[in-house]
C-alpha cells in the first residue's frame, strides 16, 4: 500500500467560529469573500433547522468515534488502506449505507446504489474469481457510518471526506516523527505534536454546513429581499436588504446558526455565514469553545 500518500489538505489549528485561513490549491489564488447576514425564520423552520443542527452534531461525533481511537492507538491503519477504500469511506457516509447488510450475499445477486458500484469489488471482497466477502477489518471500520442519520446527503459525505483526509496526514506524523526520548524511557515524543479529532457537545457544535451547490439563491425585486432555499426547508429563508447572488458571488459554503452570544437559545437570532474555503466541509469550526464560558465565543469577540 501507499505510505507516501499525501493528503490534499493542509490542516489549521482549532477553528472556533472564525473562517478558514487561505491556502493555496494546485497554486491558484481564489478570491476571500467571506461575509455574514440574519435571517428570517419562522417558528416551524426554526423547529426543523434545530433538528438537523442536532444530527449534523450526531454524525460528526459518529466520525470522531470511528476514526480517532484507530489514530491514537494504530495511525499505521491509515497508511495500510488503499486509494479506493479511502474514497468508499466518504460513498458509504453519502448514502449512510450499512455494510453488515452485505454480510452473506453475493455480488451477482446484490443491487448496491449507484454511488457505490464502483466499490462493489472491495464490499463483497471480490479477488479474482474469488469471493471472499467485505474483510473484517474494513467492516468495521466502514459499520459505524451506516448508523441511520437524517442529513443532507453531501454533507455526510464531505464530513467524512475531510475527516478522513485530516486522519491520514496525522498517522503519517505519528508514523514518521516519533523519537525516543531516551534509552531507558518507553515512551515517544514527536517532533511535531500530532493534532486529533475531538467529539463537540450540542453546545460547541451548534450549526449546519452546506455546500454553495446545494441551495438557491433568488431575489425577490418586490420584497428586495434574498430568498435562500436550502434542502432542509420547503420554504426559503429570508435575507432583506441584499441581493446575495448578483453583490456577492465568490463564496462556495454557507454555515447557519443561531447568535452564539446567546445562552437561551429559543428566541435566538438566526444568522448565516457565507464563507470562501478549499475545504468542502470546515470540521474544527466549533460554536463555542467552552460552552461554560457564558456562550462567548472567539466568533463573538473577533467580529
Amino acid at each position: 500500500m501507499a505510505s507516501n500518500r499525501q493528503p490534499k489538505h493542509d490542516y489549521l489549528k482549532k477553528l472556533v467560529g472564525r473562517d478558514v485561513s487561505e491556502r493555496s490549491h494546485r497554486g491558484s489564488p481564489r478570491r476571500r469573500e467571506n461575509f455574514h447576514k440574519i435571517i428570517e425564520v419562522t417558528k416551524g423552520q426554526a423547529q426543523a433547522l434545530n433538528q438537523y443542527i442536532s444530527n449534523e452534531n450526531k454524525y460528526y461525533n459518529i466520525i470522531v468515534d470511528i476514526l480517532q481511537p484507530r489514530l491514537k492507538n494504530r495511525p499505521e491503519f491509515f497508511s495500510e488502506i488503499s486509494e479506493q477504500q479511502i474514497e468508499l469511506f466518504a460513498k458509504i457516509a453519502f448514502h449512510c449505507f450499512d455494510v453488515r447488510t452485505l454480510a452473506g450475499k453475493k455480488s451477482e445477486n446484490t443491487e448496491l446504489p449507484a454511488r457505490l458500484e464502483p466499490f462493489r469489488d472491495i464490499l463483497f471482497g471480490v479477488h479474482g474469481d474469488k469471493e471472499r466477502g467485505l474483510s473484517d477489518k474494513l467492516s468495521v471500520f466502514y459499520e459505524g457510518l451506516g448508523i441511520p442519520t437524517t442529513l443532507w446527503p453531501f454533507t455526510r459525505e464531505y464530513m467524512a471526506a475531510e475527516m478522513l483526509d485530516f486522519c491520514l496526514k496525522q498517522s503519517g506524523t505519528m508514523s514518521s516523527g516519533r523519537t525516543f526520548l531516551s534509552n531507558d524511557d518507553e515512551a515517544d515524543a514527536y517532533r511535531t505534536s500530532p493534532e486529533v479529532l475531538e467529539g463537540a457537545s450540542l453546545m460547541q457544535k451548534r450549526h449546519l454546513q452546506l455546500s454553495k451547490k446545494d441551495v438557491e439563491l433568488k431575489w425577490n425585486e418586490e420584497k428586495e429581499v434574498t430568498e435562500l432555499t436550502i434542502p432542509y426547508l420547503k420554504t426559503p429563508l429570508i435575507i432583506k436588504n441584499t441581493n446575495i447572488a448578483e453583490q456577492f458571488q465568490n463564496w462556495n459554503l454557507l454555515i447557519i446558526h443561531q447568535d452564539r452570544n446567546e445562552v437561551l437559545l429559543t428566541n435566538a437570532v438566526w444568522e448565516i455565514d457565507f464563507k470562501t474555503t478549499f475545504n468542502k466541509y470546515l470540521f474544527k469550526y466549533l460554536d463555542v469553545i467552552n460552552p461554560n464560558s457564558k456562550m462567548k465565543s472567539r466568533f463573538v469577540r473577533g467580529r
